[in-house]
């Protein structure tokens, strides 16, 4: 139970209400046909004080009880009278579920009714006291004696906020006020009613159109406004920049115009054109592509540079890839495309006889070659073999310059880094790696699968499927075999019946009498007359044929 009223306290501390502080009444809600207001009090709570308030405001007074039912003991003739829920009489508590929800039924846990008083019969406690809450200290029953300049609680029945039934506004719009109502006048009405007219005059005599033509009115006057001019009495110069035009620049308003000053890569009126850096044709030997405050140049074979004004020279030109590489020529470098079993940025590095050599283009002496072998965690090259001999020559034979070779052992990577059961072997010191890929791959780490379709092995339209070193072919109606490349001979899967002669197409095959003689009936077809997967159809008389569906 306590939980639930420091629930409702809570709920009531976070109501705000009007501050009637100003002298001003304040609706509260509505009950059985009376509107309550909260009114405030100058002087001591009594209970003439609560009942003149409410009286000058031009509404009645309640009392402490509703005056309904059994609800007559603290309530007098004076007061207003009205219904009860039979089971709370007094007018605060029936009125706190309107104001703060159906679980609030005591005033002093109201927030609107703090510090309100009501009239109560013969005095409360003497003195001609008032009945008063206060939610602040959740006390009631309050003697007004003791307190000063607090608040009425009055009432004003909805008959007499009905003013405005009899639509006694002639010229104008009503609105309902407290013991009565008010008159908005239409233009050239007055009166309480709106029902006298106001003498028209020229509104035009006073010159009031600045920059335009004015037009008199009843009332009231029109201008027309001149170019570049706005407003009521055309005193306002149109902001021409009102619209933002400037797209990418600064607007500055001038009369009846505007100009921008505009970003850098832009021009135009509204600066919404972006400068063509390709208009003067910068790229000498190239293709130019605008770009925002710069451009680019796609130069034409054997040049180069920002403007494609500069010769590139070939950099393959000095053979740069050992070991039978390839060399391609680039803007401003090469790239080497090496064979099996070497590899390097020049294929400087390969494997032959199962030894790993280093071939160096720098020139050193025989001892700063040893050392630099060394160094790679290698040696320099012991030949001992005329073969060795031989291949070496070679190796170093067709390439531009060659100085020095180191050699090392091979041996298995740890871990390994080839892909796909690649196997790995490095030398010196693996800082250079081989991968032997097994079937069906390929790459520098194995990572690549080799397309066995790329030869389009499948004949005749088949649809080739790739498999690890292996690929499969689906083969269009008519055609068999693993490349696609047989066609069916249906006549060698069927027989016609009655003996007749079978005669195979690509995706069909008929069945004809070789000795057609007249028949009263077409043959039909039936369940037995095709293999599954084909449909019979009738030829004639003494044909049918069957094709696939």
């Amino acid at each position: 139970m306590a939980e639930m009223w420091t629930i409702l306290l809570f709920v009531a501390a976070l109501v705000a209400w009007p501050d009637s502080s100003q002298g001003q009444p304040v609706y509260l809600t509505t009950h059985d046909g009376w509107s309550f207001y909260k009114i405030p009090v100058s002087g001591q709570m009594t209970n003439a004080n609560v009942k003149a308030t409410c009286e000058a405001a031009g509404m009645s007074y309640p009392c402490h009880y509703s005056g309904g039912g059994r609800c007559t003991h603290h309530w007098t003739s004076g007061c207003i009278r009205f219904r009860d829920d039979g089971v709370i009489c007094d007018t605060q508590d029936l009125l706190s579920p309107n104001l703060c929800g159906s679980l609030v039924t005591v005033a002093w846990l109201c927030q609107p009714l703090d510090d309100t008083f009501v009239y109560y019969p013969g005095g409360w406690q003497g003195h001609d006291s008032a009945w008063g809450v206060d939610v602040d200290t959740h006390n009631w029953a309050l003697p007004g004696a003791n307190y000063n300049n607090m608040y009425a609680l009055c009432a004003v029945s909805d008959q007499d906020l009905n003013g405005c039934l009899t639509s006694p506004c002639v010229h104008g719009s009503c609105m309902n006020d407290i013991g009565g109502y008010t008159c908005t006048c239409e233009n050239g009405w007055e009166g309480t009613n709106c029902d006298q007219a106001v003498s028209d005059a020229d509104d035009c005599a006073s010159s009031p159109c600045i920059h335009g033509i004015c037009t008199d009115g009843y009332m009231s006057y029109t201008c027309s406004c001149e170019n570049g001019w706005e407003g009521t009495n055309c005193d306002q110069d149109i902001d021409d920049c009102a619209s933002s035009p400037c797209v990418h620049g600064t607007c500055t308003d001038d009369y009846m115009s505007y100009t921008c000053s505009c970003e850098n890569g832009w021009t135009g009126t509204n600066c919404d054109q972006e400068i063509d850096d390709c208009a003067s044709s910068p790229c000498i030997h190239g293709t130019c592509t605008d770009g925002y405050m710069n451009y680019t140049c796609s130069c034409e074979n054997g040049w180069t540079g920002k403007d494609c004004d500069q010769v590139d020279p070939d950099e393959c030109a000095s053979n740069p890839c050992w070991l039978g590489g390839t060399c391609l020529d680039h803007v401003d470098g090469y790239s080497c495309v090496c064979p099996k079993d070497s590899t390097g940025k020049n294929c400087e590095t390969g494997v032959y006889g199962g030894e790993c050599y280093y071939f160096s283009s720098t020139a050193l002496t025989h001892l700063e070659a040893t050392h630099a072998c060394s160094a790679n965690s290698g040696r320099m090259v012991d030949v001992r073999e005329e073969q060795q001999q031989l291949s070496l020559a070679d190796k170093i034979g067709a390439s531009t310059s060659g100085y020095y070779v180191c050699q090392s052992a091979l041996k298995p990577c740890e871990p390994n880094v080839c892909q796909n059961g690649g196997i790995c072997t490095s030398c010196f010191n693996e800082t250079t790696t081989f991968c032997e890929c097994a079937d069906g791959f390929e790459g520098k780490f194995c990572e690549i699968d080799i397309d066995d379709c790329a030869s389009n092995p499948c004949q005749n339209g088949g649809t080739c499927q790739d498999g690890i070193n292996s690929y499969r072919c689906r083969c269009p109606t008519g055609s068999i075999g693993a490349n696609c490349d047989s066609a069916i001979d249906w006549c060698q899967f069927t027989h016609c019946p009655f003996s007749w002669t079978c005669q195979a197409a690509t995706s069909s095959f008929q069945c004809v009498n070789p000795y057609p003689v007249v028949r009263e009936f077409r043959y039909q077809c039936s369940s037995a007359s095709c293999p599954d997967g084909m449909y019979c159809t009738e030829e004639g008389a003494a044909s049918f044929s069957c094709t696939v569906e």
